[in-house]
């Protein structure tokens, strides 16, 4: 079974401030599916999206790539 995380979950387990991480997430990841911005409904992640938003912010914050260079890594 597929375990799905919730932003602060994410944010709390990879030590990350909670804004960033929505950040990145909307730099990273397409729109959520199931709801909007303004829906009230939080967005759950899969491990491989979660691991790819990570990953963008690591190359962003620590390697210091711009957005666009990061997502042509991604």
């Amino acid at each position: 079974m597929i375990k799905f995380f919730t932003n602060r979950e994410l944010s709390n387990r990879l030590d990350i401030n909670l804004a960033r991480w929505k950040r990145w997430s909307r730099e990273f990841l397409p729109p959520d599916p199931l709801g909007g911005m303004q829906s009230g409904y939080t967005r759950q992640y899969n491990p491989n999206e979660a691991f790819k938003v990570n990953l963008g912010g690591h190359l962003v914050a620590d390697l210091k790539f711009t957005i666009p260079e990061a997502k042509q890594i991604l």
